[in-house]
């Protein structure tokens, strides 16, 4: 999950995205993109902002969760009152270490979105240029692998 940065007077002026560290922790060398960029991103761009917090999962780790294909997307967090909140995603309760990586556990594996499969990492460049062309009202279905069923969630896109 990203951390932010504030100044003095308590003002957001940055987003941590990624921190590189030997133990693991909040010390070493962080990765972060001031507040205005992050702003045009999510707000003046028209992209996409889903609400959720993935993990893409290898062909080892989707075989941990059994998932009925050889990957797919594990939900770590969702924000409320986002659109992954509104369709009715969700995130994990239990961290745990798995293969060496740090995950939050319980959450949907995202399997499909319109349809497109989430098996590879470039799969998911594919399916963020469809949703790109969705207007708002357009029907989204995501379907996600949820204690061991197949559940398709469907809403409507509201960017």
């Amino acid at each position: 999950m990203a951390q932010c940065l504030f100044n003095m007077n308590g003002e957001l002026i940055g987003i941590v995205s990624f921190i590189l560290s030997q133990s693991g922790g909040f010390e070493g060398l962080g990765f972060a993109t001031d507040i205005n960029t992050a702003k045009k991103t999510l707000f003046d761009i028209n992209s996409f902002w889903t609400g959720f917090d993935g993990i893409f999962l290898s062909e080892a780790l989707a075989g941990i969760f059994n998932t009925p294909q050889k990957s797919g997307v594990l939900i770590q967090h969702v924000t409320p009152n986002s659109f992954a909140d509104a369709i009715g995603t969700k995130g994990g309760y239990l961290q745990s270490e798995i293969l060496g990586q740090k995950l939050w556990l319980g959450g949907d594996i995202i399997l499909s979105i319109q349809g497109l499969s989430c098996n590879e990492p470039h799969d998911l460049g594919n399916i963020k240029q469809q949703i790109e062309n969705l207007k708002v009202g357009d029907r989204v279905l995501i379907e996600v692998f949820r204690k061991d069923q197949i559940v398709v969630l469907e809403g409507n896109f509201t960017n």
